[in-house]
């Protein structure tokens, strides 16, 4: 593989074709060029020979009249200077990306995109805080950016507009409680849940939203409902069709408006009960679709002794009568599962 330093003449570097840029992916080193025409796109290729001497154009195409070509660099990302310069020629691109989305909105589209749009050019620069991107000034927003006593073509002109038209105020911190989480419903594939948010104004559109995320952050289960009423108290149903193994989950709480989550409670789901719904005859019950059953019986409230005293030939009875006796549409909740279970164990005849 050719790297960076393999490539590099000593003199031009990466910042040499930075006007040419379109968007880096520093994963993949997908690097896109655009430039007029086919003849201004040349010196960027050549340039970017400079900085590495393989490389294949993957597609190119010409796009609202530039010319664009990807191009797949292999560079050596653990030299510090290539990567520091492809980063910074990453958020240079993001920022002059928010910020022309951000002055070029339509009117129609302005009070919808401005809150978006202003918490990404956040993100990417850090510049300021998410308390101060209030979603009722909406309208204010979206109106400084089209009068022209607001400059607002850097990310320090934005700032100050937003301090101007906050006039002091901040979003305050929001709590979120969480007052219950109901059973999971496997024929519905859902699962209510209710709490406060505090302090809570309609005014302020805040848009608190369920999740259910995995050990690795990974998202399983999403908020499709949430009503609250006036005093911040609300009910929500989560959806979590996209979990499919058993473990250890997390329902979280975040908004728009605050870094970091809200609030994280842990919780553990089964994907048992949707697997034994799923079989179509009562022979088809095998121990691999109860062992869970034994394994959680403490918490389950699973009769272990029962059935330990049976064979295996009552073993294997006893799940199949319980597939037989699956309420129709399959079982709603665990605690169905484990009631029929426990009969089954005490008289698998």
């Amino acid at each position: 593989m050719s790297s960076y330093m393999d490539g590099y003449d000593g003199e031009s570097t990466v910042l040499d074709i930075d006007r040419f840029v379109a968007s880096v992916n520093l994963e993949t080193t997908l690097v896109t060029i655009q430039g007029a025409d086919e003849d201004d796109i040349l010196p960027a290729l050549n340039r970017l020979e400079l900085v590495s001497d393989d490389f294949e154009y993957v597609v190119g195409g010409i796009v609202e009249g530039q010319v664009y070509v990807d191009a797949v660099s292999e560079l050596d990302f653990d030299a510090d200077d290539i990567i520091d310069q492809l980063q910074a020629m990453v958020e240079r691109i993001a920022i002059e990306s928010a910020l022309e989305q951000l002055n070029e909105m339509d009117e129609e589209d302005a009070e919808l995109m401005v809150i978006s749009n202003l918490h990404n050019l956040r993100e990417v620069t850090g510049a300021f805080d998410a308390n101060m991107v209030l979603p009722y000034r909406a309208e204010a927003y979206a109106a400084a950016f089209s009068d022209d006593d607001y400059p607002t073509g850097t990310v320090e002109e934005v700032v100050a507009m937003l301090e101007d038209v906050n006039d002091g105020e901040t979003m305050p911190e929001i709590e979120v409680t969480i007052d219950s989480i109901g059973d999971y419903d496997y024929v519905e594939e859902q699962m209510e849940l209710t709490g406060e948010i505090d302090p809570y104004d309609s005014e302020w559109m805040v848009n608190v939203t369920p999740t259910v995320v995995d050990e690795d952050g990974d998202i399983v289960g999403v908020g499709v409902t949430m009503e609250t009423d006036e005093n911040g108290e609300f009910e929500a149903i989560i959806m979590m069709d996209l979990a499919e193994e058993s473990g250890e989950y997390y329902i979280e709480f975040s908004t728009l408006y605050v870094d970091e989550e809200i609030v994280s409670v842990p919780f553990y789901f089964h994907v048992e009960p949707r697997q034994i719904n799923e079989l179509e005859s009562p022979s088809d019950a095998t121990a691999e679709h109860f062992a869970w059953l034994i394994e959680h019986a403490e918490e389950l409230g699973v009769n272990v002794e029962a059935y330990e005293a049976l064979s295996e030939e009552e073993r294997q009875a006893a799940y199949e009568m319980v597939v037989e006796r699956k309420p129709e549409g399959g079982f709603a909740s665990v605690q169905q599962v484990v009631d029929l279970f426990n009969a089954a164990t005490a008289d698998p005849s």
